[in-house]
């Protein structure tokens, strides 16, 4: 024989005093809880920041690759119609547009080659207006490296270029700190680019 009890079960009384202590005591967080949702939120807040920068020093880079490939289409376009390569600048850091100074990069540098006569000569159409690196191309005839530079020579491995030859070379300031900029070099023979202090 089974017996079932039905009903309402019935808490005793509990006193208005022990009844707020009880409320009290059950809403609210720890100290330690709150330090973990602190602790938390603080390595979400610097993946975030992280990632961030990640995405805004891959902007500057897409722009650097966007500028070689149309500096070499200029380039190969000039010496159908001449017979040679240009040069843009008198040496191989002779960058256009030039950097700030450091702690004010990476900034956008208007990017204007009717002001530039080399540059307008070789009619590079650039993806932007404005550009945060600044670019050199260097060209010169076979077995003839007058006016190419240290990093050029060594782009060449050590040798000078038997047939005509133009090498192109960018620097950024990406991190906004004096010191190392970013480089960024490859030669008309080469679908590669080197790239020297990535980032900063």
């Amino acid at each position: 024989m089974s017996l079932y009890i039905t009903g309402v079960v019935k808490k005793p009384p509990v006193s208005k005093k022990h009844r707020k202590r009880h409320i009290a005591q059950k809403s609210g967080f720890t100290i330690i809880e709150l330090l973990i949702v602190i602790g938390i939120i603080s390595i979400l807040a610097g993946a975030a920041v992280f990632g961030y920068r990640k995405y805004v020093r891959q902007s500057y880079t897409s722009e650097v690759y966007g500028m070689i490939a149309a500096i070499k289409s200029s380039e190969e376009n000039y010496k159908a119609e001449t017979g040679r390569f240009l040069s843009t600048g008198s040496s191989e850091n002779d960058f256009y547009p030039s950097l700030y100074s450091a702690g004010t990069e990476p900034a956008k540098k208007k990017f204007d080659a009717s002001t530039k006569p080399e540059w307008q000569a070789l009619g590079v159409s650039s993806p932007s207006k404005y550009l945060y690196c600044g670019y050199v191309a260097i060209g010169g005839e076979a077995n003839d490296f007058t006016g190419g530079g240290a990093r050029g020579i060594s782009l060449f491995g050590g040798e000078v270029p038997k047939v005509s030859w133009y090498y192109i070379r960018a620097t950024c300031d990406l991190d906004g700190k004096s010191g190392q900029n970013s480089y960024y070099e490859t030669t008309f023979d080469r679908q590669t680019v080197y790239i020297e202090n990535e980032g900063n």
